[in-house]
């Protein structure tokens, strides 16, 4: 069953598993046992992306939920990835979709 990714203060569904994507790392730039972002593929019809980066906000209540960097950035793994969309995993619950 596929899964929908929320944001935790609204609980306004954002995306589903299928979005979600596995960053392609670049080059390594630091050893990290963190928990990786939750990187999607493509920026969604909601997102306003203006500029090179800046935050990712939830639509409905404008809580910061991540952010896109379209030059790269580093991951929480140490991965650096380019283009950069990511969400923080604690502003996200994931629920069942329908």
């Amino acid at each position: 069953m596929p899964k929908a990714y929320c944001c935790k203060n609204c609980s306004n569904p954002l995306f589903l598993d299928v979005h979600v994507g596995q960053h392609n790392a670049v080059e390594k730039k630091f050893d990290s046992k963190q928990q990786c972002q939750i990187f999607i593929k493509d920026k969604l019809k909601w997102m306003n992306f203006d500029g090179q980066e800046g935050q990712i906000l939830c639509p409905k209540c404008q809580a910061k939920l991540g952010r896109y960097v379209w030059h790269g950035d580093t991951c929480s793994c140490g991965n650096l990835v380019i283009p950069y969309i990511a969400f923080i995993p604690s502003k996200i619950n994931t629920q069942e979709y329908q």
